[in-house]
């Protein structure tokens, strides 16, 4: 039997679950995890709070990476717990153990580059510890920057890390940390597309119209799996070390995908000649996540002397790019969480201004004046 495989209703998301945090989500024993089966994954729960119904893509690993690096630092119990909870961690140091043959396997096995990094404010009087991780730093980077080249500087980094899809993230200098993580992915497909075999079709938008747009074709032996509620394909790159998970609801549009689709689909996949037809697309997304992250129960990290040195964070920013062709996938992120707080205060006197010279046992006044032009 052949199948052929056409999107409806489609966000960017849906396509590269599989690819960015199935790493993640099969890793929960692991972790030293309680996971029950009625229990939402974290990176499910996020995806359905930051859904809208466009096109998107979010990559659960990245912000997974600043969180861990978070509960690692020099924040409360009640911040640390929030987090760990949040994630289903049970055993912190079980979680260390695992990220850390994580992160190197990801390294010698050059599958995704994943790269965290703190960069602490010198002019903001923090104590330079604060963020030191302590038993595990999560391959974690440190850099001192100030007020004038931070900007520069944490965004030369967020554009080398990926591969210039992201420039960087619109920061000032009145900040006292700011901790990152870029990850990086770029994969050929097990079976390039033909490009030959590219033509324009008919896709159904969400709402309602119909657009023309690129789609790529072939016909081959591809992991492949359906129910009532959704079709599933799986499209592995080279190696087979990793693959884009497709998902397609047979009703409704994509508010039906949840995290048993994910499991079911590959615990039941099976070998089926199918023709796969998939639209090329590219997609950016920019998102500020405090609210979504806040609805997952964060709470305190966002509030003033979360940490022992008395920072907060003030806001978690998140970027993505995707592109996706005959050729592979080229998809990246980057996750800032930005502590603030204990900052030199900027007094720049570039305004008219009043002056008073006061003699301070007495309190009086010796000498009063304004200047109001140069």
């Amino acid at each position: 039997m052949i199948f052929i495989i056409k999107l409806k209703y489609f966000s960017a998301f849906a396509f590269v679950f599989g690819l960015l945090s199935v790493f993640s989500m099969f890793s929960f024993k692991a972790k030293g995890n309680s996971e029950k089966n009625e229990n939402v994954p974290f990176e499910f729960k996020l995806f359905s709070l930051v859904n809208k119904n466009n096109n998107f893509m979010i990559s659960p690993i990245s912000v997974e990476m600043v969180f861990m690096m978070l509960a690692n630092s020099n924040v409360t119990e009640d911040a640390k717990n929030e987090i760990l909870n949040a994630w289903g961690v049970d055993n912190f140091e079980a979680y260390q153990k695992w990220a850390f043959d994580f992160l190197l396997r990801m390294k010698e096995k050059k599958i995704v580059d994943i790269n965290n990094s703190v960069w602490l404010n010198t002019d903001s009087g923090i104590a330079l510890d604060a963020f030191n991780g302590r038993p595990f730093d999560f391959f974690t980077e440190r850099f001192l920057v100030n007020r004038f080249n931070a900007k520069n500087n944490i965004n030369s980094w967020i554009s080398e890390k990926t591969k210039g899809k992201i420039q960087g993230i619109d920061i000032d200098g009145d900040f006292s940390a700011v901790l990152l993580n870029a990850t990086y992915f770029k994969k050929a497909w097990e079976s390039p597309f033909g490009k030959y075999r590219t033509h324009d079709a008919s896709f159904n938008n969400i709402d309602g119209s119909i657009t023309k747009t690129a789609f790529m074709s072939q016909d081959g032996d591809y992991n492949f799996y359906e129910n009532e509620d959704f079709r599933m394909a799986e499209i592995p790159y080279e190696g087979k070390e990793s693959s884009m998970y497709v998902f397609v609801p047979k009703q409704g549009n994509i508010d039906s995908f949840d995290y048993k689709w994910l499991d079911e689909g590959i615990r039941n996949k099976s070998e089926a000649y199918i023709t796969l037809s998939l639209p090329k697309f590219s997609v950016k997304t920019d998102l500020c996540l405090n609210k979504a992250l806040k609805a997952l129960g964060i709470e305190s990290i966002f509030k003033p002397s979360s940490m022992y040195s008395g920072h907060s964070i003030s806001d978690v920013l998140h970027k993505t790019y995707i592109d996706v062709n005959e050729e592979g996938t080229e998809a990246t992120a980057i996750t800032a969480a930005i502590a603030k707080c204990c900052l030199a205060p900027s007094f720049v006197v570039n305004k008219p201004f009043v002056y008073v010279i006061r003699e301070n046992t007495s309190g009086k006044i010796l000498f009063m004046g304004s200047q109001c032009k140069f």
